[in-house]
């Protein structure tokens, strides 16, 4: 993310109330990733459909694209990672000229999995909806898959006013072909016009790709080097992506927590509404997560190496050492922090807020509950993202088992219990993941030295 690091630090320089007005801006913009830009679309077309053409079509497509940005983030899952630590390597080594032939092939292999998931799908499961609708659903699937991969490459570019103008032109066009579908397709107007914006959303990220990594080459296998390929890695993607998910799947097929809504689509209106909008409500802690890792910390976390890598005095490692530490610890805190603060101020406005949406304050208790949630999961965000800076590829992945495991645990043991009980599998198990975490990075950071003499001469 260097490149983000530097363009924040650029607008920082100015000093002014604007500059950091705009740096946060940007930072929310790319923090927010997929998971929040796809929450507020689903809402904005939903909540705009609704009033204006027949609800349950309009709630079906919602649970739908639902499911698709669930299936496309946990097949492409295993590639996430591996794909980035594959790029960082290659851009250090000066080897641009395989960033888009490396893309080409994991853009294939995301391809041939969302295919095989598909036609299982549609084979199996999906024989009640007819013919247009699965071929719709699948290729939305294929084109969401791409959709994540080109994202990751995102943050190594720097035109950010391009890649904003995309996602916006992208959300555009499926809004107002939606409206425009709607009436002609029902459903599978909704769909297409789904496939149609997100298509061109593929088509101008990709080509924004290859125009600042150009190569002669169209497809490069290096990346499937055994030797180049982090195990580890694959599985923690895997796991923190089905991790984030699992709960969601447990209330929807649940007989007691779900309800049908069209074939296998399966929908907890209950659960779903509330942690949609507590993910809304961690944009600022990410915003600031991003501006202190990649400014602040980065300087702490580059002066320690480049001190261990030109052979400076032991006293000045040391130093720089326990700052690296202590700015550990800040980032973290500061992230907290700030998050509370927004927590504390959705909290005095979440009645009007649900009013705006038509929402029903029957839902408050529930937010509240998922709204420490998905607090705790920025916690374990910033946690990982620390041990990934590290290289701490063990203890990242025993911190996503966590959190995969109990969530998965606690979420089914809220079902048995009851209604006063849901969203607290959630959060208890990214109390945990956070826990586990901490303990791990408290420990390496405390063994930092030895680490960096002895386990890696």
């Amino acid at each position: 993310m260097a490149g983000i690091g530097l363009e924040l630090k650029k607008i920082l320089k100015k000093e002014t109330v604007s500059s950091t007005l705009r740096a946060y801006s940007y930072a929310a913009i790319i923090t927010s990733g997929p998971y929040v830009i796809s929450i507020i679309t689903i809402l904005l077309i939903g909540y705009v459909l609704s009033e204006l053409f027949i609800p349950q079509k309009t709630k079906a497509f919602q649970i739908i694209v639902t499911y698709l940005i669930a299936f496309s983030l946990i097949i492409t899952s295993p590639f996430q990672l591996t794909f980035t630590r594959y790029i960082a390597d290659r851009l250090f080594e000066k080897e641009n000229f395989r960033v888009l032939p490396t893309l080409n092939l994991v853009l294939i292999l995301s391809l041939l999995l969302s295919l095989i998931f598909s036609l299982v799908l549609s084979f199996f499961f999906l024989k009640d909806v007819g013919l247009l609708f699965s071929l719709l659903f699948c290729s939305n699937l294929a084109v969401f898959s791409g959709i994540w991969i080109v994202n990751i490459l995102l943050t190594s570019l720097k035109n950010y006013k391009f890649i904003v103008f995309s996602f916006f032109f992208g959300f555009v066009i499926t809004f107002f072909l939606a409206m425009t579908f709607v009436g002609y397709l029902g459903l599978e107007g909704l769909m297409l016009a789904l496939l149609i914006g997100m298509f061109v959303l593929f088509i101008l990220l990709y080509f924004y790709v290859l125009k600042t990594y150009p190569s002669n080459v169209v497809l490069d296998f290096d990346f499937l080097n055994k030797n180049k390929i982090y195990i580890s890695l694959i599985f923690t993607g895997l796991f923190y992506n089905s991790a984030i998910w699992i709960d969601k799947f447990i209330f929807w097929y649940h007989p007691d927590t779900g309800e049908k809504v069209l074939s296998i689509f399966r929908t907890s209106i209950l659960y779903d509404i509330p942690i949609f909008f507590a993910y809304l409500a961690i944009i600022p802690g990410l915003a600031v997560f991003l501006l202190r890792i990649e400014t602040d910390y980065m300087r702490y976390y580059e002066n320690y190496y480049r001190a261990v890598i030109k052979g400076e005095p032991l006293k000045r490692i040391f130093y720089y050492g326990e700052e690296l530490g202590i700015q550990a610890r800040n980032t973290i805190t500061d992230v907290l922090v700030i998050q509370l603060i927004a927590d504390i101020i959705i909290i005095l406005f979440i009645k009007p807020i649900l009013e705006v949406f038509g929402i029903s304050e029957k839902y408050i208790y529930l937010f509240y509950v998922d709204m420490i949630g998905t607090t705790l999961q920025l916690f374990v965000i910033t946690i990982l993202a620390f041990l990934y800076y590290f290289d701490r590829r063990r203890e990242a992945l025993i911190v996503s088992i966590s959190f995969f495991v109990f969530n998965g645990i606690f979420s089914l043991i809220s079902v048995y219990l009851g209604p006063l009980f849901y969203g607290y599998g959630f959060t208890l198990s990214l109390l945990v993941a956070s826990l586990v975490g901490l303990i791990l990075m408290r420990n390496f950071l405390r063994g930092l030295h030895y680490e960096t003499y002895m386990l890696r001469s």
